[in-house]
């Protein structure tokens, strides 16, 4: 279908980095993200993680590219699944590891409109990082180093580069030892001549 040619363009065009060209339609953020999200509850049940949503339901619609905004959301999500996983102490996964509805700790996927801001929240009470992964992070340049996950390394560079085709910013609230929240921050757009 059309959804999953552009998804592997997009793929492509990262890799290559080449200029990202958004498809900017009027649509509902929090509705986008909880699909999104919902998408991803079973592989965090997995890892004995629970996913927890505060989105508000009544904000106001702007343009934003779709699939862009699952990627944002899936890579934030996945990332944060596998920071509480790596927390998980070997111990309680060899007593509930077997146990599907056994979970260790939580995700929370908060979304807000303030003044003139859609604001993205993704928190975890994973292991939090140190202030040079943040650095890292927020300057595009970051690698993960999971130990009982695997990825490309790529996920936070992803939200980086796509965030940045709506003029988003991010910032990250960690410490080591007590959990991170990525905060991605969109401004309202609902006139189709502005560009990022």
């Amino acid at each position: 279908t059309a959804r999953v040619f552009r998804t592997a363009r997009l793929v492509n065009d990262l890799a290559a980095g080449k200029v990202l060209e958004p498809q900017l339609e009027l649509l509902s953020f929090g509705s986008t993200v909880r699909t999104a999200v919902e998408y991803m509850e079973s592989n965090a049940r997995k890892n004995h993680v629970a996913i927890e949503f505060d989105l508000q339901e009544n904000a106001p619609e702007f343009l934003y590219d779709e699939m862009y905004v699952i990627r944002i959301a899936e890579n934030l999500v996945g990332n944060a699944v596998k920071a509480v996983a790596e927390m998980i102490p070997d111990e309680w996964l060899a007593e509930n590891g077997e146990d599907f509805d056994a979970t260790w700790g939580v995700v929370v996927v908060r979304y807000r409109y303030l003044e003139g801001h859609h604001i993205l929240e993704v928190e975890d009470d994973g292991a939090g990082m140190t202030p040079l992964t943040i650095r890292q992070i927020l300057m595009g340049t970051a690698k993960s180093h999971w130990q009982r996950n695997t990825g490309t390394g790529l996920g936070t560079k992803v939200v980086h580069d796509l965030a940045e085709t709506h003029g988003a910013s991010i910032s990250i609230d960690s410490k080591v030892g007590e959990g991170t929240t990525f905060r991605i921050d969109f401004p309202h757009n609902v006139e189709a001549s502005v560009t990022a």
